[in-house]
């Protein structure tokens, strides 16, 4: 017989690591590639946004910042809140 597969949640992955180093880390992951979408769809409508204008806006400043904004907030998140 086999044994139902466990759930890990954010408290046992904390538990396992003996500290918040993995909550932070995955933290850190998840909020740069949630923060580099909404950069990457900011960069897109302000790019349209200038077409429309007729300026001519290049460049994918708003993906990186989004990324570093994100990764950022979510690793203030987890290090704040005990419950993530």
């Amino acid at each position: 017989m086999t044994e139902p597969m466990q759930v890990v949640d954010m408290t046992t992955a904390a538990a396992l690591g003996d500290s918040l180093v993995v909550v932070v880390v995955f933290a850190v992951i998840f909020g740069a590639s949630c923060g580099a979408i909404v950069g990457l769809i900011i960069a897109r409508l302000l790019r349209f946004c200038a077409y429309l204008a007729g300026k001519n806006f290049e460049g994918n400043f708003m993906v990186l910042l989004g990324a570093i904004t994100g990764g950022a907030l979510l690793v203030w998140l987890a290090v704040t809140r005990t419950h993530f």
